[in-house]
C-alpha cells in the first residue's frame, strides 16, 4: 500500500548539518545580538549592562519570533529557556509571543551541561553515572574478564560517557577529576 502524495508548503530536514546553511543561514542578520546557530538549535547571546541591553536581547527575541513567522518555522517558547550568565546579572525576563521564557541553572547544550557559573560539576556527575551504570550492566552481563575483555568493554561501552565534550568540561576541580577517575578505577584499568 502507498500513501498518497500532498504538497510540503514549508519543513526544514531533520540532523542535517546543511539546515543552517540551506534554511537558516539569514537569521543572524534578523536579530541584533550574538546569534549562535548549530542545525535547528539556536541561541542568543547579549551582555546586559543596563535597561538598554536588555530591551536589545528582549527586540532580538521579537525578531527572531518574526523571522521565524516568515520563513514558517514556528520556534517553541515552551522550549525556550533564559540563562542568566554571572554574579552581578539582575535576571530580567524575557518572553517570546506573549509567553514568559523560564529561568534555567543549568542547560545541555549538544549534550553537554553547563551552569549558570559556566561550571560542568551537574554534567560530570551525569556522565560518572552513566559510565557506573554502564560498567554495572556490563559485570551483570559478562562473565569472564580478562585483561583482553576488560579494556575493549570499557574502551567501547563507558569511555564514550566520560570524554564526549572533554575538551569543553575537562575537569578542573579536585572533586569531579576524583569521581572520573573511580569509574576507570572500577575496572582495574591504570591508563
Amino acid at each position: 500500500m502507498m500513501s498518497s502524495c500532498s504538497e510540503v508548503v514549508s519543513s526544514i530536514r531533520q540532523c542535517s548539518v546543511l539546515d543552517p546553511i540551506l534554511f537558516i543561514n539569514d537569521l543572524p542578520n534578523a536579530v541584533t545580538s550574538i546569534t549562535k546557530i548549530f542545525a535547528d538549535d539556536t541561541k542568543l547571546l547579549r551582555a546586559t549592562r543596563g535597561p538598554e541591553d536588555r530591551e536589545k536581547l528582549q527586540n532580538s527575541l521579537n525578531q527572531l519570533v518574526k523571522w521565524s513567522e516568515r520563513w514558517q518555522l514556528r520556534v517553541n517558547e515552551n522550549k525556550c529557556k533564559v540563562l542568566h550568565l554571572g554574579n552581578s546579572n539582575q535576571k530580567h525576563m524575557y518572553e517570546m509571543n506573549g509567553t514568559t521564557l523560564d529561568i534555567t541553572h543549568a542547560e545541555k547544550d549538544l549534550g553537554v551541561t553547563v551552569d549558570k557559573h559556566l561550571k560542568f560539576h551537574k554534567h560530570i556527575a551525569n556522565a560518572v553515572n552513566k559510565a557506573s551504570r554502564m560498567l554495572g550492566l556490563i559485570g551483570k552481563t559478562f562473565r569472564l574478564f580478562d585483561e583482553t575483555t576488560v579494556p575493549r568493554l570499557f574502551t567501547a561501552m563507558v569511555r564514550q560517557h566520560l570524554e564526549y565534550g572533554h575538551v569543553i568540561w575537562h575537569p578542573r576541580y579536585r572533586g569531579d577529576k576524583l569521581e572520573v577517575e573511580k569509574v576507570q578505577r572500577r575496572t582495574g584499568l591504570n591508563s
